[in-house]
């Protein structure tokens, strides 16, 4: 598994100021590609000008709430990937790429801040996002509605991924159909993703969820169905 690094700098750290570290950062090649983001405590025009002139992902104004921290260093570690060439294939331009269809997404997931970013995510992708608290919710939302696709968080209340899953799959098998499910989970362990495939999932995505795993999985997941939704 490939981690990424990244750096959150607090610029009212004693000793060595923030912007100077920034600057050690930048001049050592081996730490000089890591996405920077800034956390200050006053919002001085002075010092966002010093984040943009030493090409600082982000900078935040503390307080800091959860949300707004990972999504902060998701963007940062996204347009890092972007800007850098080997991060993409060398291909000739086939010019505008087909738009995606438009989905619609159940997501069970009981954190909050999780619900709301992942939302946020499918929504600025152009999908239709519905949120159920736990196993029970989805599969009451899953036999009311239709979705196209389930982004499952593995641990929750009242019924837990695995076995909503599971109940999912045992309903499918007098149909015949088959709902694509993606497994959401902090656990990036060994032998998860083979537990997820076991339970009748179809993908596996860790958190935190980052922008382009997430939509590249959904569109691969979806791909041979294209239009059809």
């Amino acid at each position: 598994m490939r981690v990424e690094s990244k750096i959150i700098i607090d610029h009212g750290m004693v000793g060595m100021h923030g912007f100077e570290l920034v600057e050690k950062i930048k001049q050592t090649p081996k730490f000089a590609h890591i996405p920077l983001l800034s956390l200050l405590s006053t919002r001085d025009p002075e010092a966002i000008a010093r984040c943009r002139d030493l090409n600082i992902g982000a900078s935040l104004l503390r307080p800091v709430t959860p949300i707004e921290l990972q999504e902060a260093v998701i963007r940062v570690c996204n347009s890092n990937l972007a800007s850098t060439p080997q991060a993409r294939p060398d291909e000739p331009d086939s010019g505008t790429a087909p738009p995606r269809p438009s989905l619609k997404i159940l997501l069970a997931e009981d954190n909050a801040v999780n619900q709301k970013l992942v939302s946020r995510i499918l929504k600025k992708s152009g999908h239709e996002v519905a949120v159920a608290a736990d196993g029970r919710q989805a599969l009451e939302a899953l036999n009311n509605d239709h979705f196209d696709l389930v982004l499952m968080d593995i641990q929750m209340p009242e019924m837990d991924g695995f076995e909503a899953t599971g109940q999912l799959r045992r309903l499918e098998e007098k149909t015949g159909a088959h709902l694509p499910v993606i497994a959401l989970t902090a656990h990036a362990m060994e032998g998860d993703q083979e537990r997820c495939l076991a339970a009748g999932m179809d993908a596996y995505v860790s958190k935190p969820v980052k922008v382009d795993t997430l939509l590249e999985t959904i569109y691969r997941l979806l791909s041979p169905i294209g239009n059809d939704h």
